[in-house]
């Protein structure tokens, strides 16, 4: 009759196969550490092998307490802000140092919503000192 044949496992020479090649990649790994660690060790051997002289010097002249100023970091300069009301749109404009005012971006303001007095006033233009007052005003007027 006929024969039925099983198919032979080969789940140990797979795991075998796999033992292997981790056990090579760790080898090689362990290698190039003991490789960079050998180098560093030689480098800093040679860096102490190095003599330096040492001056020893006594200055009599200098005071006990010697007095170091070291300056304190200044702040940047705060940007000043121009918000003015140009060809139907409110636009920001930065003000550089020599008084010159650039162009930032337009506000999400409708100028069609804002009250007679709040156009009047964006027509005129307002100096803004810093960023948090421009997102105050900002957000006064989209909402």
């Amino acid at each position: 009759m006929y024969r039925v044949q099983r198919k032979k496992s080969r789940w140990f020479l797979y795991s075998l196969l796999f033992l292997g090649a981790f056990a090579v990649g760790l080898g090689i790994g362990f290698g190039v550490i003991k490789m960079q660690t050998a180098r560093q060790t030689e480098i800093i051997q040679s860096i102490e092998q190095e003599s330096y002289p040492l001056q020893e010097e006594i200055i009599e002249d200098v005071p006990a307490a010697v007095t170091t100023l070291v300056p304190l970091p200044t702040q940047p300069p705060q940007t000043e802000y121009f918000v003015a009301e140009q060809a139907g749109d409110i636009c920001v404009f930065t003000v550089e140092a020599d008084g010159e005012k650039r162009f930032s971006y337009k506000l999400p303001i409708a100028v069609k919503d804002l009250r007679p007095e709040d156009y009047r006033m964006f027509c005129e233009g307002i100096f803004v000192k810093s960023k948090q007052e421009l997102l105050e005003l900002t957000e006064d007027f989209s909402s």
